[in-house]
């Protein structure tokens, strides 16, 4: 008997995430689109996620639940997301956000009527701990340019926090990219390479409800602790986050199917966009020196 493959895999990484994972389980479970497969990737949680994370997979056939032995960052842990999945579309979640019970169906409509788009995403309104609504927040991510250098552009100069990596995507398309990457600003690299490859529609609809507390990643302003998160094995706390991106970004123009003449055309925009942020850059460079003569100063002897 042949399994049949769902019309869309929701990928959900989580590390510790109890305070609102069943908050976050339950509108997810409960959308409008049935044919959806849950899986999630427990990075070696120590709270009480694993139980809960069984609870639903237990009372629903399409919740999967995979557990990590160790923690092997969250980078890794979205892409295994990914792999696990056999979908035809593919969207990542939050475990502390919310979704709307229509958020599939729309962004499905959306796709259907706009073959040239391959990510659908809606409104976002951003929450507090306890669900209270901060405010709506403008994307601005509608990237219906026909010219994949323009979206590119657009999206490295738009992206502001990035919700709209948990937009719906056609799986295909993100398997050709590079997927997350283990350093910082990984997903907006990523929100570029897309781009690169199709178009962004934004549903005119609040569908997404994007929590924003102090125990949230993007609330997170240690830079070890940052590097950590996407790779429990960094602990040199030197990001060089600005110059990587850059490099990354290239990277991403390199590998995707783009014309060699589109690609030299946004290799001299990456230069300009260099030259443009250059305090920046050296300022990153002046900030790893530092850290690291600190770290390599051997200590006074003590008596």
């Amino acid at each position: 008997m042949t399994t049949r493959t769902p019309l869309v895999g929701i990928g959900l990484p989580v590390y510790n995430g109890e305070p609102h994972l069943r908050a976050t389980l339950e509108s997810l479970v409960n959308q409008t689109c049935r044919d959806f497969e849950l899986i999630i990737c427990d990075n070696a949680s120590t709270d009480g996620t694993e139980s809960i994370c069984r609870e639903y997979a237990q009372r629903d056939g399409r919740v999967h639940y995979h557990r990590s032995q160790v923690n092997v960052g969250a980078a890794r842990n979205y892409r295994r997301t990914f792999e696990l999945s056999s979908s035809t579309y593919f969207k990542w979640a939050n475990a502390d956000d919310l979704v709307a019970p229509t958020l599939l169906e729309r962004c499905l409509e959306a796709l259907h009527q706009h073959p040239e788009a391959i990510l659908a995403y809606p409104k976002t309104r951003l929450i507090d701990a306890s669900g209270k609504t901060i405010d709506d927040y403008q994307d601005n991510m509608h990237l219906m340019m026909g010219e994949p250098r323009r979206r590119f552009e657009a999206a490295v100069e738009r992206l502001g926090l990035c919700n709209i990596i948990y937009g719906l995507m056609r799986r295909d398309v993100l398997g050709q990219t590079r997927l997350m990457g283990s350093y910082i600003g990984s997903d907006r690299v990523l929100v570029a390479e897309l781009a690169l490859y199709g178009q962004f529609y934004e549903v005119p609809e609040v569908l997404f409800s994007r929590r924003l507390h102090p125990q949230a990643f993007s609330s997170q302003k240690d830079v070890t602790r940052r590097l950590r998160f996407y790779n429990p094995e960094r602990t040199d706390g030197i990001a060089l986050a600005r110059w990587r991106s850059l490099g990354e970004y290239g990277r991403a123009v390199h590998h995707s199917p783009l014309a060699l003449a589109e690609k030299v055309e946004l290799a001299l925009y990456l230069a300009r966009t260099a030259v443009w942020h250059r305090r920046e850059l050296t300022a990153e460079i002046w900030t790893a020196v530092k850290k690291m003569a600190r770290t390599r100063t051997p200590r006074a002897a003590s008596f």
